[in-house]
């Protein structure tokens, strides 16, 4: 196992921060930082599949409701997490939530709280800010 001292830790963190923050793809993160991508990804389990959370994705509202006719999902919607974004936003009519808004302190926007407020079995539903 590589060892990894402050300066490299530094490097681990901001490389992690920029692929969470969308500012690093996954492909160029393998790519160009191999070393530390091994360091973080050792088994290809860290890092998740984002695309049905990004607006350039073409094809993502079909994919969406793909996923939700196969799990029999008629009047619901998928929400995600762990793909941050400056605030709560829906896609698809609603079919997609984008709920992870960086408020952990790592990505230093934990001032902007808000929730997502889903009242009625979903009938409703209201972003709070």
């Amino acid at each position: 196992s590589p060892t990894v001292n402050n300066e490299r830790l530094q490097t681990l963190v901001d490389l992690v921060k920029r692929y969470l923050l969308g500012e690093l793809s996954l492909e160029t993160f393998q790519r160009d930082y191999p070393k530390e991508f091994k360091i973080v990804n050792p088994q290809g389990e860290m890092f998740w599949n984002r695309e049905l959370s990004k607006q350039s994705a073409n094809g993502r509202c079909e994919k969406a409701e793909s996923v939700l006719k196969k799990l029999g999902v008629d009047n619901g919607a998928i929400i995600m997490g762990h793909t941050p974004h400056p605030e709560i936003t829906q896609d698809c009519g609603g079919r997609l939530w984008k709920i992870d808004i960086g408020m952990s302190e790592g990505f230093e926007r934990h001032h902007n709280l808000q929730v997502l407020e889903i009242l009625d079995n979903g009938r409703e539903v209201n972003v709070l800010k």
